[in-house]
């Protein structure tokens, strides 16, 4: 995959998380992926620390709406 395609799927991958948080996107501060790893800056140690409960499925549901295993580690801070 060349620059061009892996600014797409980065964008995609922003766009699918914003999508999949779109209720609590007011504490989403930054995404970041480097490798196959989604780390995900959140504003509330509430919110954090319920997600972390699920970062399983959110990996499974970020990977089925990007239809490709794109992230294997969910990385909240």
């Amino acid at each position: 995959c060349n620059i061009e395609c892996l600014k797409l799927t980065l964008l995609l991958l922003v766009l699918t998380f914003i999508n999949f948080v779109n209720l609590l996107n007011n504490y989403t501060t930054e995404i970041q992926l480097k490798g196959s790893t989604l780390y995900v800056a959140l504003s509330s140690a509430v919110l954090r620390e319920e997600l972390s409960y699920g970062k399983e499925k959110i990996i499974k549901m970020i990977n089925e709406e990007l239809r490709k295993d794109l992230v294997t580690n969910l990385v909240l801070r």
